[in-house]
């Protein structure tokens, strides 16, 4: 239906009138949610003292600067199950829970512009609700998100060689092993990836050369199409979700979800990772060491089969990277 497709419009976020709370659901997969609207003529919003204007009466509610507001739809438990819980994850971080940061200052971020044409300049959010999906329909480079969503994901984690134990050497002995310790940081007041982790993928491509560019390790370097498989990869690091049915299956229904299993990366959290690498003997000169922290909004297998189209227009992002070079000694 034509009103299911146009998603969702102005009037659900502005005929809000009162916060609500989570959403949850049962094994009947019905809703039990509390939303307090006021649909009609008045638009609220967080304007102070708007223009009257001929379309439709406006009144400020200072409920629309909460991130509570943003609750209700991002915060959903199945069967007691957190299915996706975008809202709690921010909410269980104390900086962010004294209100250091909001939804709307990330997602949402204030420009200055007239909130109506013909009307006065103000300090008013922008509406491009940048979150990490693209309109898959058309390729990343058409989509007219396509920027702010590399940038928003490009300022979401940083990636260092070194943790609090381990520093990453300058020289190796041919026919040795070298460690490589990564640190990933997040600087997200959510999960990485939060709203539905179980569909989303975040992971670490580190790639190893010796001067002639013949790959000596990798991990994590995959394919635009191509399925993580950990079981192929041990050392691979990625951060994602797992829904689990009640037989103790993984399910792609999260309606059939009976517990999940959350290996996000935490708000403001570090991850440390060791890599193993065996030297040749035979090797000189140097060795370069590349490391990228990737992310695609959907796992290929999602939509292989009755969404293949969709498939070939998945980008993946570069979130951070980092390189090195190590010296072989003989």
């Amino acid at each position: 239906p034509e009103v299911i497709t146009e998603g969702i419009g102005c009037d659900v976020c502005h005929t809000m009138t009162d916060l609500s709370p989570t959403v949850h659901t049962q094994d009947a997969v019905a809703a039990t949610a509390e939303y307090h609207l006021n649909p009609g003529n008045i638009k609220y919003g967080n304007i102070q003292n708007p223009v009257s204007n001929s379309f439709h009466e406006s009144e400020y509610n200072p409920i629309f600067s909460n991130s509570e507001i943003c609750l209700p739809c991002h915060n959903i438990t199945i069967r007691g199950v957190e299915a996706e819980i975008t809202f709690s994850e921010w909410d269980r971080i104390s900086s962010t829970a004294m209100g250091l940061f909001s939804c709307q200052e990330c997602h949402m971020p204030v420009v200055t512009r007239p909130a109506a044409v013909g009307y006065p300049d103000r300090e008013v959010h922008s509406h491009t609700f940048v979150g990490v999906d693209l309109d898959l329909s058309i390729s990343a480079e058409e989509n007219p998100q396509f920027d702010i969503v590399t940038d928003l994901l490009r300022n979401a984690l940083t990636i260092d060689f070194g943790t609090p134990y381990d520093s990453l050497v300058s020289n190796v002995i041919a026919g040795d092993s070298l460690i490589i310790p990564v640190t990933v940081t997040s600087l997200t007041a959510h999960s990485i990836p939060s709203g539905v982790p179980f569909a989303r993928e975040a992971w670490l491509e580190v790639l190893v050369t010796d001067n002639d560019n013949n790959t000596l390790y990798q991990s994590g370097v995959v394919s635009d199409t191509t399925s993580l498989d950990i079981s192929s990869d041990s050392d691979l690091l990625l951060f994602t979700a797992y829904l689990i049915e009640s037989n103790g299956d993984t399910t792609g229904s999260v309606t059939d979800v009976s517990s999940i299993i959350n290996n996000s990366l935490m708000a403001f959290s570090d991850r440390y990772k060791i890599y193993k690498v065996e030297i040749p003997t035979d090797i000189t000169g140097e060795i370069k060491i590349q490391a990228k922290m990737r992310f695609r909004s959907f796992k290929p297998d999602i939509l292989r089969g009755s969404h293949q189209n969709l498939l070939e227009n998945l980008p993946i992002f570069d979130m951070a990277e980092d390189s090195a070079v190590v010296n072989i000694s003989q």
